[in-house]
């Protein structure tokens, strides 16, 4: 099957046929771009070495995975950790769409009011959040 016999039938199916298998589309483009993020996370620790977020050690190794994400496990200290540990996205409640927004929005200078409708999220929540990025990002 190619793409020409995938897109005609495509368009023989019914408006709520096709709206289904979208809707399952975008989820597995999500899926993939998940997928695609931890890759290059994982990429750049094994170009540049995994640092122990603890003691600074560079002598981690792999340990598993847990909900998508790598687990390492320092030599020197022996703790667990996955990459993001001390990142402010791992302490968020926010979710990655969420972020991007806030960050975008935050470079253009829209105010912490806007932003929050805009990620439908508390105003607090959104200027605490568009300060922490504005801190990490500058």
């Amino acid at each position: 099957m190619n793409k020409n016999d995938i897109i005609e039938g495509l368009n023989k199916l019914s408006d709520k046929d096709f709206i289904e298998i979208i809707r399952n589309s975008e989820q597995r483009i999500k899926i993939i771009g998940k997928k695609e993020k931890l890759a290059a996370v994982e990429e750049k620790f094994e170009k540049k070495g995994v640092q122990c977020p603890d003691c600074d050690s560079f002598q981690c190794i792999k340990n598993g995975t847990k909900d998508y994400k790598q687990r390492y496990r320092c030599k020197s200290c022996n703790i667990t950790f996955h990459a993001f540990k001390k990142h402010y996205l791992y302490w968020s409640h926010l979710s990655h769409d969420q972020w991007d927004l806030l960050i975008q929005l935050t470079i253009l200078g829209i105010s912490a009011h806007n932003i929050s409708q805009a990620i439908n999220t508390t105003l607090r929540t959104a200027w605490f959040n568009r300060q922490n990025s504005w801190n990490h990002h500058n």
